[in-house]
Formats: structure tokens, sequence, C-alpha cells
């Protein structure tokens, strides 16, 4: 046995179980952990699952291994401890062992979870080949057949859910003109979810189009796309509830007068995204004039080059509270219009106060399959909208758990 300097242990107590008639399977340890990921393994555990007063968990124990205790119903105890070689990556460990989960269980005088162990059998089969949802991913620029480095850790993780079937394209390519390319070659079709880089709304319906003509469906159609990846479609479902803001098609004459009489100060952005990480001013106070402007509008294009998207939107620049260098900004995926996920976005403290759910969920009918609502806590304390987007192309929160948010794609969607 390879053994490591700490490890992660997990009792589960099956006493009352077995009075219940029932009976525990074998199984198969296939895990090991080592000090840091033990640690976070224990936080989600107590945190999320509310595992801390039924299933034994402790961070750093004598040892260098995980085990798995298990008390049988004639009084024996087993224990079953990972001995793969090396320490397994976190989600991988994770995904697998959540899959355990059944039902909950009145244990205690609370709600707790009933674990059942199963086997795991080598089916000879590649990873996803039975799958029922394909996750489309965009690939390495430098070689097709891989992940782009910036998806890898979703991809893992898809990886090891049987109901998904991972497939990569040459994003970049594509992008550039070529001919669409899968890999691996003829592999699938069926439902599908793309993850990667942002597209056009022209290159979201040519590789949509591709792809329905070779039997896979994507979650979103184009106007679907559209309808949350562009501001100006999603303004119109938000109300007041984000920003006050002015639309101008690519090449549409703006009036710098209506400019100055709507906003104190205003920010400029194309359809999908501003320029934040350049030297371009971050808001613009009023008034203004119009030559300087007609300018900075240019600037501003030739910035996003090949990426602006649509045309301008001036949009209304608000106060956000800080909490030190950070704001507090939350994202919302919607998934089949339901919650997803909401997780805190601009790695903000925990102590930081949460967007409130019933206004997060307010926005669960948004005209899209799979999208993303962010939100913003003003220097006031109340919260808005500052943007949506289409879930294919927005990024998981920083420090999300992948696993647990790819387990409820799979529950939301195929349960």
């Amino acid at each position: 046995m390879v053994r490591y300097k700490t490890s992660l242990y997990i009792g589960i107590d099956y006493a009352d179980l077995y009075k219940q008639g029932d009976r525990v399977p074998e199984y198969e340890s296939l895990f090991v952990v080592n000090h840091d990921l033990s640690k976070r393994f224990a936080e989600y555990a107590e945190k999320i699952l509310l595992w801390e007063s039924y299933y034994g968990i402790g961070r750093c124990i004598d040892g260098s291994y995980w085990k798995l205790h298990v008390e049988l119903s004639d009084g024996a105890e087993r224990e079953f401890v990972g001995e793969n070689g090396k320490p397994d990556d976190f989600d991988e460990f994770v995904i697998k062992f959540e899959r355990l989960i059944k039902k909950p269980l009145s244990y205690r005088g609370g709600e707790r979870y009933r674990c059942t162990l199963k086997r795991l059998m080598d089916t000879g089969k590649g990873v996803g080949e039975d799958g029922d949802l394909i996750i489309l991913f965009t690939s390495d620029y430098f070689n097709a057949k891989n992940v782009d480095p910036a998806y890898s850790a979703e991809y893992e993780v898809v990886c090891q859910i049987p109901e998904f079937k991972a497939a990569l394209f040459n994003y970049d390519g594509f992008v550039s003109g070529e001919p669409l390319k899968i890999y691996p070659k003829d592999c699938y079709t069926g439902d599908c979810i793309y993850r990667g880089w942002m597209l056009t709304p022209e290159q979201y319906k040519a590789l949509y189009d591709y792809l329905r003509s070779n039997d896979m469906f994507l979650i979103n159609t184009p106007d679907e796309y559209n309808a949350c990846h562009l501001f100006p479609t999603a303004r119109s479902y938000l109300g007041s509830d984000t920003p006050e803001s002015l639309c101008y098609k690519n090449g549409e004459t703006i009036y710098w007068d209506i400019v100055n009489k709507t906003f104190n100060k205003f920010m400029i952005k194309d359809y999908v995204k501003s320029v934040k990480e350049t030297n371009f001013p971050v808001f613009f106070e009023t008034p203004v004039k119009a030559k300087e402007m007609r300018e900075r509008i240019s600037e501003f294009i030739e910035l996003r080059g090949k990426l602006f998207t649509g045309g301008i939107v001036l949009k209304e620049y608000v106060d956000l509270k800080k909490y030190g260098d950070k704001t507090n900004e939350y994202r919302a995926f919607f998934l089949d219009n339901q919650l997803l996920s909401l997780c805190r976005n601009s790695n903000q403290p925990e102590t930081c106060s949460s967007v409130p759910f019933d206004f997060a969920n307010r926005f669960n009918g948004l005209p899209s399959n799979y999208y993303t609502v962010d939100f913003a806590e003003l220097s006031d304390g109340k919260w808005i909208v500052i943007e949506t987007g289409d879930g294919q192309v927005s990024g998981l929160s920083p420090n999300q758990y992948l696993f647990k948010y790819y387990d409820d794609m799979r529950r939301l969607l195929l349960d």
C-alpha cells in the first residue's frame, strides 16, 4: 500500500439501517486524498451535505489513506481502504462518493442522508459511451484532440458521470472559418450542451446548424442564445431591476444631448462585454462632448477588435458596495427554468451578505433553457442585476464545486 502523510476518514454507522432490514453490498474503494483535499471535502460535507452528525468526518487523522468504516449486520466491522497508488483528483473522489447518497433518512430526530454502497464494475466501455447527454467542449489550440486547458477541470468531472458524454471541437479553427471538426469522430448523437468560449450570434448559429444536421441538438436555439447573451435583448426582461441603459446598433447615430439628460455617470459596452482590463475609462461623467465621445467610441470598437458584437450600449454607472477592495457579486445559473447554482462571483469574503434568494429566483423564467444572471450589491445595500449571459459560454464562479454543479445538472435534466 502506498501511504501519504495525512488523510480523510469517513465513518458510517449502519446500526439503525440494519434494524430496518437493509443490507450493505460490497464496495470496492477507489479513492485516496491528501491533506489539502481532505480538508476541502470535510468543509463541503459539513456545510453543504450536513454530514457532520451522521457521518464521522476527520480532517487530519493519523495515517496516510482514507478509509470507509462499515459496521456489518452481524456486528462485525469492516474497513475499505483507498490504495490506488496516488491521490485522486478531489472532484473525482467526491462526485463518485456523492453518488452513494440515495434518499433522506430520519435519524436521531433530524433529517440526514442515507447512504448505500455500490460495487463499481469495469464494463470495458469508454467514458460516456452509453451516456444520455453530450457536453461539447472547446479543444486545445495546439491539439484539437485535447480539451482546452481552461476547461480541463470541467471536462474531467464530466468524464466521471456515466450519464454524460464528453466531446471536443476545433473552436479556434471554427471561428476562423475552418470546417467544424468533432472529436472523437462520429461519436455521438442526441441532446447537447456547449461549454466553452463565447461565440458571436453568427458563429453560434453556424455551430447550431452544423450540429443539428448531424443529429446533435444544442440546448439553446440561436434565438434562445441571443436572448440572454445580447444585453439589449435581455434588458427587456429585467425591468427596473437593472441600471438604465441606451442601446445603439453598430453604426447608428448616438445623440449625446440625450445621453447627457439620461445619465450622471455611464459606462460603454458592446452588446456583450466592456473592456475592463485596459486603460479605457471605467465610466464617464456628464455632460460629455459629442466630438470627444465619437473618438472614444472608435477607440472602444478598436479595443474590442474581432470580439466586438452588435453595437454600443451606454449603461448607467452605479456605486457598488465594497468589502475591502472587493465588490459583492453573485452568479446564478438557471437550467430548464430552475436555479442550478448561486455562488459568490467576485472573490469577496464569505462574511459578505448574500443576494436574497427570492430576488435571485425571480429571474427563473427568461426565454432560454440555460443561462446566467449576475447580481451585485449596491452601496446602499440594495441588490440589482448587472448582466445576463448564455449558460454555455458563462464561466463558473471562483471556487465553485464542479462535481456538485454537474451532478445537479444531471439531476435536473435526466432524473
